[in-house]
């Protein structure tokens, strides 16, 4: 085996234990999530904002089916007979 094979298996090895046997991953949550997509994706906050201006003009352009109610009454005051 040449020097070089040999120098690879010494460094493998010395890399291999050096690693923690049970390191655990690190916690990846949901809200680390989107901030890294956030980061990464400058752009889909924009689109986020679009949507939702979107959905809401939906909204508006829903209500006018709705049509309008009121609540009304009249109150008077009946003198005994």
């Amino acid at each position: 085996m040449s020097k070089f094979g040999i120098a690879c298996i010494i460094l493998l090895s010395a890399v291999v234990t050096a690693m923690p046997v049970n390191a655990a991953p690190p916690a990846y949550t949901l809200g680390a999530a989107i901030e890294r997509a956030l980061k990464v994706n400058p752009s889909l906050e924009e689109k986020m904002h679009a949507l939702e201006s979107a959905r809401m003009e939906v909204g508006v352009a829903q209500s006018h089916f709705w049509g309008a109610g009121g609540a009304g009454g009249l109150f008077s005051r009946a003198s005994p007979i």
